[in-house]
């Protein structure tokens, strides 16, 4: 699909999508377009930084396994720091 076009869902409709950010870590949320009903989740953590991603069944379960991997990651961080 070419760069800046989106896919529409099975109503027509382009998708839904959230750019957020948490504890200054940027994420999105986006609906699915031939799945409306899932929601897609992707942020890039850690160090060194990966992107992850994940779907989830609903906008907000989607924004609850987001931030949960964002406080995860950071707090690893944390204890890394801590340990050395």
């Amino acid at each position: 699909m070419p760069q800046g076009v989106e896919a529409r869902n099975q109503t027509g409709q382009l998708p839904v999508r959230f750019c957020m950010e948490y504890r200054g870590v940027k994420y999105t949320i986006t609906q699915g377009t031939q799945q409306p009903y899932v929601w897609r989740w992707r942020t890039v953590v850690g160090d060194p930084a990966m992107l992850r991603t994940g779907e989830e069944s609903s906008q907000l379960q989607a924004e609850l396994m987001v931030r949960r991997l964002i406080d995860w990651s950071l707090s690893q961080a944390e204890r890394a720091k801590r340990d050395v």
